[in-house]
C-alpha cells in the first residue's frame, strides 16, 4: 500500500487542534499516513512537552521539522493578525525541509475535521501541479487551507523563492501565505471539489444527508474548541474525537466580548433555520 504524505504547520496555540485534525485523518482512512509536521524551533525540553500535548495518532508515521521563524524578515511575519501566526508561512518552505523523494503532498490546516478518506483527493487530482478550492469564483482566488500539490513542481519552478520575493515586495498583505500561493498557482489551479474544504459558515448544507462526508474547515473565529460554537455536526465530531483521545471533556475557551459580538450574526445564521 502506498504511503500518503500529509503536511501541516502549526505552533503552540494550535497544537491540540492539529492533533484532532490528524486523528480524524487516520480515523477515516485505511491507508498508511505519514505526517510532516512543520513547527517553530523549540528548545529540547519545550519540544518534548509540545509533542506530548499533540498525542500523535497511532498507526501513523511522522517527521518533525523545526522552522526558525525568528529569522524571518519582518515582511514574512504575520504580526499577530487575528488568529494567524507565523506558522502559516511555514508551508512556503516545504521544499527546504521535506525529503526530495516526495512529490505529491496534501497540505492540511490545523483547524479542519477530516470526515472522509483523503486517498480520494490523491486519486482524483494525481495529475495536477496544484489543486485547491476556489473561494471567489469571480477571479479564481482559492483557499489554501487544503491543497494537493507536486513538490517536484515547487522545486523545478522555485516556488519558495517566488513566494518569498512576492511577500518582500508586498509586505502589507493580510493573508500572506494564501495570497502568495494564489500569485503563483491561481492560473494553473485545478480546483478541488468543495467537499474537500467545506467552510463551516455554509452550515445550511450540513442539514443534507450527503454532506457528512466532508473536510470541514473552521474558518474565522468560530472554532469547535470555543464556547460560542453552535452544536452542529462538525463541532460535535471534533469534540467527540477530542474526548476519545484526551480522555476528558474539552474545557471550552471563552472569547472576548468584541469577538463574540462579531460572531453573533453567524451564530444566528447557523442555529435559526
Amino acid at each position: 500500500m502506498n504511503i500518503l504524505h500529509v503536511c501541516t504547520a502549526f505552533d503552540q496555540s494550535f497544537r491540540i487542534p492539529a492533533s484532532i485534525m490528524m486523528h480524524s485523518v487516520v480515523k477515516n482512512s485505511d491507508h498508511r499516513i505519514h505526517f510532516h509536521l512543520m513547527i517553530p524551533k523549540l528548545a529540547k525540553d519545550e519540544l518534548g512537552k509540545f509533542l506530548d500535548d499533540i498525542r500523535l495518532p497511532p498507526n501513523s508515521e511522522y517527521s518533525i521539522y523545526q522552522v526558525d521563524n525568528k529569522s524571518f524578515a519582518k515582511e514574512l511575519r504575520m504580526n499577530g493578525v487575528r488568529h494567524f501566526s507565523d506558522a502559516a508561512i511555514f508551508r512556503l518552505f516545504m521544499t527546504d525541509y521535506l525529503p526530495e523523494f516526495i512529490d505529491q503532498i496534501l497540505y492540511l490546516d490545523g483547524d479542519l475535521y477530516v470526515n472522509l478518506d483523503i486517498s480520494e483527493i490523491f486519486t482524483k487530482y494525481s495529475k495536477t501541479a496544484f489543486s485547491a478550492r476556489i473561494e471567489r469564483a469571480a477571479d479564481g482566488y482559492f483557499n489554501s487551507g487544503v491543497f494537493l500539490t507536486s513538490l517536484n513542481y515547487w522545486r523545478s519552478h522555485q516556488v519558495k523563492k517566488q513566494s518569498v520575493d512576492f511577500l518582500l515586495q508586498n509586505p502589507t498583505l493580510k493573508y500572506k501565505d494564501q495570497d502568495s500561493l494564489n500569485y503563483i498557482f491561481k492560473s494553473i489551479n485545478s480546483p478541488l471539489e468543495k467537499i474537500y474544504n467545506f467552510p463551516f459558515a455554509d452550515f445550511r448544507y450540513f442539514r443534507k444527508s450527503t454532506a457528512d462526508k466532508c473536510i470541514f474547515h473552521f474558518t474565522g473565529s468560530i472554532k469547535p474548541w470555543k464556547i460560542h460554537a453552535p452544536r452542529a455536526l462538525p463541532v460535535s465530531l471534533w469534540r467527540k474525537t477530542y474526548t476519545e483521545n484526551y480522555y476528558s471533556e474539552i474545557s471550552l475557551q471563552r472569547v472576548k466580548w468584541f469577538l463574540l459580538k462579531k460572531s453573533i450574526i453567524w451564530i444566528k445564521l447557523l442555529t435559526n433555520f
